[in-house]
C-alpha cells in the first residue's frame, strides 16, 4: 500500500491499520523491517538508511526508544528479524493474491448464475 509520503508499506494489517510485522519502504531509500501496531511503529525493528548502514531499533507508539549501529550488536539477530518481516509479508502478499483470485471466481460465478 503507497502513503501521502511516497513510502509504500508490505505486511500485515489489523483493522485496516499496519499492525504485526511488516517492511516500511521510504520514499527517501530508507527502509525499516520490523512490529507495528496501529499504524506506527512499535516494538523491535531495524532500520536501514539510504547509505545501507543497518541499525536495530526499538520503537514505542511510534517513539524511538533505541538505536544500536549493527557493529555493536548480533548481526545474526537483525538479519534473523528481517528474514521473518520478509517471510511475513510474503504470506501477506500470497493471501491478498489468494483472496483476489477467488474474488474474481466468485464474481464470474455469480456472473455465470445471474445469466441462467
Amino acid at each position: 500500500e503507497r502513503y501521502p509520503d511516497g513510502g509504500i508499506y508490505k505486511g500485515q494489517f489489523s483493522n485496516d491499520s499496519r499492525s504485526g510485522l511488516g517492511l516500511y519502504l521510504f520514499a527517501t531509500g530508507q527502509r525499516y523491517y520490523g512490529e507495528w501496531m496501529d499504524g506506527v511503529r512499535h516494538g523491535d525493528g531495524v532500520e536501514i538508511n539510504s547509505a545501507g548502514e543497518r541499525f536495530a531499533t526499538r520503537f514505542d507508539r511510534g517513539k524511538r526508544m533505541s538505536r544500536i549501529v549493527e557493529s555493536d550488536i548480533n548481526r545474526r539477530d537483525l538479519l534473523h528479524l528481517m528474514g521473518r518481516v520478509e517471510a511475513t509479508v510474503r504470506a501477506a502478499q500470497t493471501q491478498a493474491d489468494t483472496a483476489r483470485k477467488e474474488g474474481r471466481q466468485l464474481g464470474m460465478l455469480q456472473r455465470m448464475l445471474s445469466s441462467v
